[in-house]
């Protein structure tokens, strides 16, 4: 699954750069004679550079575009909200483990612990 999810990035960070390379020759009166050099040359190279040739594209991109900077913040800031969300769930995952290994005894989850007291109280010991 992981694997598959590395490989659809993969693959979107390249669609995305060929589509903002066809967006930036469709506008190339916004840049310079310079920035035009730059993006010929970009487009002769047989493989996209992820680290120059991508991140240059998408930067010049949202200087000119301002909708695709508003969507590649947005796409950013839930990038990062999902990885923060991974990385609380991973640690909450470790702290449970090494609860189960002090005591033996898995912690309930949260509707049991519902369950059990909704229980306690129709019974009167709560």
């Amino acid at each position: 699954m992981e694997y598959q999810e590395e490989r659809s990035l993969y693959a979107q960070r390249a669609s995305r750069g060929i589509e903002n390379i066809q967006y930036l020759k469709a506008h190339t009166n916004f840049l310079t004679h310079l920035e035009k050099k730059v993006l010929a040359k970009i487009e002769r190279s047989k493989e996209l550079r992820w680290s120059t040739h991508l991140l240059w594209l998408d930067l010049k991109r949202r200087q000119i575009d301002d909708d695709y900077d508003i969507i590649r913040d947005r796409e950013v800031r839930i990038a990062n909200m999902n990885q923060q969300i991974k990385n609380i769930q991973q640690t909450q995952a470790i702290e449970q483990l090494k609860r189960v290994e002090e005591t033996g005894v898995r912690e309930p989850t949260q509707q049991q612990a519902d369950n059990a007291i909704a229980y306690l109280k129709r019974k009167g010991k709560l």
